[in-house]
């Protein structure tokens, strides 16, 4: 990754990340009020082939070959993935790692920079 950190965007895409995980499984009206005060995504990233990407970042998780994935992966969406005020970001992470049964920090804080989802 070039260019400088921006801690606090990348801290937040993790917040945001855990409290949808929490979310779809609490089944709560605090947890789903959170969620609501973002915009929806126009990009159906439920639905997605993640493959491209997991099939190519596997265990030891190098850095290169899954950060160029992940950035080829999420090319096409950069827009809607860069626009912090929908959840956009936080679906695609949240499906990527489960699709790919990856832990946090396989891709956000590693293939990003400053604020950007996607480069």
């Amino acid at each position: 990754m070039t260019g400088p950190r921006n801690w606090t965007a990348v801290a937040l895409i993790c917040i945001c990340a855990l409290a949808y995980e929490v979310s779809a499984s609490v089944e709560s009206a605090a947890s789903r009020k959170l969620l609501q005060t973002m915009g929806g995504c126009p990009v159906d990233f439920v639905n997605m082939d993640y493959s491209s990407v997991t099939s190519k970042c596997t265990a030891p998780y190098p850095e290169s070959t899954c950060c160029q994935a992940y950035n080829e992966f999420c090319a096409p969406y950069k827009s809607q993935l860069n626009d912090l005020s929908n959840m956009c970001a936080i679906n695609m992470i949240a499906y990527l790692n489960q699709a790919g049964n990856y832990g946090t920090g396989v891709f956000v804080g590693r293939c990003n920079s400053g604020s950007n989802v996607c480069n």
